[in-house]
Parts: C-alpha cells; structure tokens; sequence
C-alpha cells in the first residue's frame, strides 16, 4: 500500500506571514461577501464581508514536505481572528480557515493515493499518530473518535478528490472539533488543492450558513463545464 499522506497533520505549527508575490484579491461577491481569487491557479471562493483573509506562507505547513516551495495559501475567519489561532482549534471562538494551492513534487504525486486525499489525521492513545479512512468509520459506524457527517467523492476534468465534513473527539474534557474540506488533486498539473474550515460544534452550528456559503461558492475553472 503507497503511503498515507497526510499534509495537515500538523497544521497547527507556527504560521508566518507571505512576502511572496502570489496574489490574492477580492471583489465584490453579493452585498454580505466578497470573493478570494487565486489568478494563475483560476480558483475562487466568497466568504462573509466580515471575515478577514491573510495571505500566509504555505511552507509553514508540513505540506513542504510534498509540495513544491511557495505553496499559496490563505488564512480566512472573522474579523479578530489571527492565523495563530489555528494552534489551538478548541480555544477558536468562531470558524478558522485555510485555503492551500501547490504543486506535488514529481516523486511524491507518484504514490499519492486517493486515501491520502481523504485520510483523517488523529493521535491515538499512544500519542502516536495515526490516521482514519472515513469509508472505514461509516461501513463501521460505530467509531468514538470521529463521525462522519458527509462524504462526497469529486471526479471531474482531470480532478479527483473529497468533500468531507467529520466531527472528531479532542480529548474527555474538551468539546470536539468539525472539519469541513474538499482536498483535490489536478492530476495533469500535479496541483493540490485544500480548502477547510474548523470550528467546535455549537460554534458550526452558529456559523452553518456562512460555512455553506463558502464551500458552495468554490470554483476551480477545471471543474467549470
């Protein structure tokens, strides 16, 4: 079996601001959002006017381990919420996002599986980590660490990947924590594509109607008919 990748694993490591010239920009999206537009990749998506979005540095990720240096990549959330909230999701008073575009280095596409586009990180008892295939938790349905809420498979116009939305235990004392993404991959590119949202349970609830907004809102012109 090829190897898991998990590229957001760690996430939650130290974020540093981007001083590359990858663009972002926003224009209007309706009178309560605006877009966030990546040019050269020809993807964008609308988040709520009140949400702020700052351009980070992919290779703060672990994601430099199979991408190519200067991954773009974006911070949203509302207004306050800095990128070094994403160190500590249960403490997040409102949804944190991330958008990530890269390319996979050559060695690394060629054992990049669907399961690593759907793989759901955890740490076990051990303190290991570990992972999940969310096919296995809904055949089982029966998981005390994760539960999943949706899963759809995407396949079109050279892209293949997941929409999976999954709720996850943080520990007993603790709330846990819902995971919204679609990871895909064009494969005659070789470009990876995240887009997530994590929020705590009630706070998802607060905030269903903006999280669907965005997810909706995602285009990728290689998607597009």
């Amino acid at each position: 079996m090829a190897a898991v990748r998990t590229p957001t694993a760690n996430l939650f490591r130290a974020v540093a601001f981007a001083t590359a010239a990858a663009l972002i920009a926003t224009a209007c999206g309706g009178s309560g959002s605006h877009y966030v537009v990546n040019k050269p990749a020809e993807t964008y998506f609308k988040v709520p006017k009140n949400w702020e979005v700052t351009q980070i540095a992919g290779d703060a990720f672990t994601t430099r381990e199979f991408l190519i240096h200067n991954a773009w990549s974006v911070f949203f959330a509302p207004e306050g919420l800095q990128p070094d909230a994403l160190a500590d999701l249960v403490k997040s008073p409102a949804p944190l996002g991330l958008a990530l575009i890269g390319q996979i280095e050559q060695g690394e596409y060629d054992s990049f599986d669907d399961l690593s586009l759907r793989a759901i990180p955890y740490v076990d008892d051990t303190g290991a980590p570990s992972y999940l295939d969310p096919i296995d938790v809904l055949n089982r349905q029966d998981d005390d660490v994760v539960r999943i809420y949706g899963l759809t498979t995407i396949a079109k116009d050279g892209l293949r990947g997941y929409r999976l939305r999954y709720q996850i235990s943080t520990g007993p004392d603790t709330p846990p924590i819902i995971y919204d993404q679609t990871k895909m991959i064009h494969d005659a590119t070789h470009t990876f594509y995240l887009f997530r949202v994590t929020c705590q349970v009630q706070c998802f609830s607060d905030y269903s109607h903006d999280i669907d907004t965005i997810f909706n809102s995602l285009r990728v012109r290689r998607d597009q008919p």
